[in-house]
């Protein structure tokens, strides 16, 4: 349990801080190219959103650098899209009691 084991481990935080933090990038440039949001549940992006900011002042807080890259990465990726979202129903709210209006 010597020095390279904890470079080994560090590492491998290292990798999966990474790894987990372009699995939103496929989704975030569909969207930004598509515009399109429908097919994309809003509890999802809600709850990722929630949960890394949580785990960001967690790492902050401890000092744990991987996994404060990984929750900051995931937020940069997820928040435009969840903005998207929102932005999207509410349009499509306000279409549908503009046309009850004029109805």
């Amino acid at each position: 349990m010597g020095i390279l084991y904890m470079d080994s481990i560090i590492l491998i935080g290292y990798i999966a801080s990474f790894f987990c933090s372009i699995t939103f990038v496929p989704q975030a440039i569909k969207t930004l190219k598509s515009r399109q949001t429908d097919d994309i549940a809003l509890n999802m992006l809600l709850f990722s959103f929630i949960g890394n900011s949580c785990w960001l002042i967690h790492a902050i807080s401890l000092g744990i650098t991987p996994l404060a890259l990984s929750a900051s990465m995931i937020l940069t990726f997820n928040t435009p899209i969840l903005i998207m979202k929102l932005s999207h129903m509410y349009k499509k709210r306000f279409t549908q009691i503009e046309l009850q209006v004029k109805a």
